[in-house]
């Protein structure tokens, strides 16, 4: 597996060109890759964020194991674990730990700053979840957006309400991140929400 791992830290040699990698690692097909984000489900590789840094790899599972492979760009390290049991809770505790270990004396990120929205009034309004990636339709889940003293605030059922950050035309991140992990964007069907917590679209708006 290391050296597995060496070929995404070398930019995909010496098996894959370094705009294959690339490709790998942005997703296109989507509305909000179409929209402009590049956050989210490649080609069998997604990102995510600790502390601001951001994270490259995926997971795999099957009755009896979890396994789990990324790597840090900015660090130039990464890290492969599996376990022979299927207890997500520990597993997600050990890439915690390792995760944290690895961006250790890396330099504050720095985030992507805020931009003013001309009309945050289109985006308010409650969604249901349309796509997920796992199981059956999450029961009950909905996510309202509202606005508050022209900020924008995204609250999941049961949760409290977070500020979205404009950081670029229909494009957004939660406070702790650094960069764009979320998209709102117009289609055909109505505005719909893009982000870690799936896909949702507006079933009303409030304005």
């Amino acid at each position: 597996m290391a050296k597995f791992l060496r070929v995404f830290l070398n930019q995909g040699a010496p098996v894959l060109s370094a705009k294959q990698l690339a490709r790998m690692e942005t997703p296109r097909t989507s509305f909000a890759a179409q929209a402009g984000l590049d956050y989210g489900y490649g080609l069998g590789l997604y990102d995510w964020f600790v502390s601001g840094h951001r994270f490259y790899g995926h997971g795999g599972d099957g009755d009896g194991y979890l396994a789990h492979f990324a790597y840090s760009k900015e660090a130039g390290l990464g890290y492969f674990l599996v376990i022979n049991a299927f207890q997500p809770q520990s597993l997600s505790a050990m890439r915690s730990v390792v995760e944290k270990a690895l961006i250790q004396g890396l330099a504050e990120p720095v985030k992507a700053p805020a931009v003013p929205l001309k009309n945050p009034q289109q985006y308010i309004g409650s969604y249901r979840p349309v796509t997920w990636r796992f199981g059956g339709k999450p029961a009950d889940r909905e996510l309202t957006i509202s606005l508050n003293q022209q900020q924008l605030m995204a609250q999941f059922s049961g949760e409290r309400a977070y500020p979205l950050i404009a950081v670029g035309p229909g494009l957004f991140r939660w406070p702790v991140q650094s960069s764009a992990t979320m998209a709102l964007v117009m289609t055909r069907k109505g505005m719909i929400f893009s982000g870690d917590e799936g896909n949702f679209l507006r079933i009303n708006d409030q304005h």
